[in-house]
């Protein structure tokens, strides 16, 4: 008996076989790597999603050369053979201390005698740009020879006299001193001249409070000597050159020096700029 199969039938049929298929596709489009059935026996590789590829590399960018370097100089290439030979130099001396032979200690020798003669050749350049460039010659400022020395000093003195002659008019003294101090009562009369040959008033300050019997008018110290310091170690006798106007302190001596010392030491702070007496 035949059975009739509507149109509505085979539709409904037809559906049903297009959804069975899309999972078989779907399942065999994307099988798990661990499926040994799939995957492993069949070796369908990468195509079939059995493995992931591997991501491709990007190409490395090209490799760009440094520039190539400058030429040296002449200067620098002398520069060059200058450390070599120095280098070459304390390697033979080394070498030759370490473990001396015959040959060593001889190898050592004519390096030694290239440098002293290198060294000749300098000192000679030397004293002969000295004597041709004033600029050069410490001479020109403080001669050496013994009857220019004295010429020097000569004049130098005289001006010196010439800046203490004004000293009153704008700086005093001040003495610090401790009454029980020998050294500071060898000092006093020695400070008391230079006082009475320049005309400069000494304000003495006895820091311990006892007396001087070339200052017998010493005020006692208040303190001040320790604040003037300002953290140094205490030394007496000490003298200060004192600005009358500016007040400015200027430490001239701690100790005993001579009554010319003392001059020249003012002088120096007065009238020399740092750097010009040397």
């Amino acid at each position: 008996m035949l059975m009739r199969i509507s149109f509505r039938d085979i539709s409904s049929l037809f559906f049903i076989l297009c959804i069975v298929t899309l999972g078989i596709g779907s399942s065999a489009a994307q099988p798990s790597e661990g499926d040994a059935l799939y995957c492993e026996k069949r070796s369908l590789g990468t195509w079939f999603y059995c493995e992931t590829p591997e991501p491709e590399e990007p190409e490395p960018a090209p490799e760009i050369a440094p520039p190539p370097l400058p030429p040296l100089t002449s200067e620098e290439m002398l520069l060059q053979d200058a450390k070599a030979f120095q280098q070459a130099v304390e390697d033979a001396r080394m070498l030759a201390v370490y473990d001396p032979t015959p040959a060593r200690v001889e190898h050592y020798q004519f390096m030694q005698a290239q440098a002293v003669y290198k060294a000749t050749m300098f000192a000679d350049h030397w004293r002969r740009n000295t004597w041709g460039n004033p600029d050069l010659d410490y001479t020109t400022r403080r001669p050496v020879a013994t009857y220019a020395k004295q010429t020097w000093m000569d004049v130098r003195r005289d001006e010196r006299e010439q800046v203490l002659a004004d000293l009153s008019k704008e700086y005093a003294l001040v003495y610090f001193f401790e009454g029980t101090c020998p050294y500071c009562q060898r000092f006093a009369p020695v400070l008391k001249r230079f006082s009475e040959k320049y005309g400069v008033h000494i304000k003495a300050v006895s820091v311990d409070g006892l007396g001087n019997q070339h200052f017998p008018n010493a005020e006692r110290d208040q303190g001040q000597f320790t604040t003037l310091l300002a953290g140094q170690r205490r030394v007496v006798p000490a003298v200060m050159l004192y600005h009358r106007e500016t007040k400015a302190p200027t430490w001239l001596t701690f100790g005993l020096v001579s009554q010319e010392e003392l001059a020249e030491r003012i002088f120096v702070t007065m009238a020399r700029p740092v750097g010009e007496d040397y």
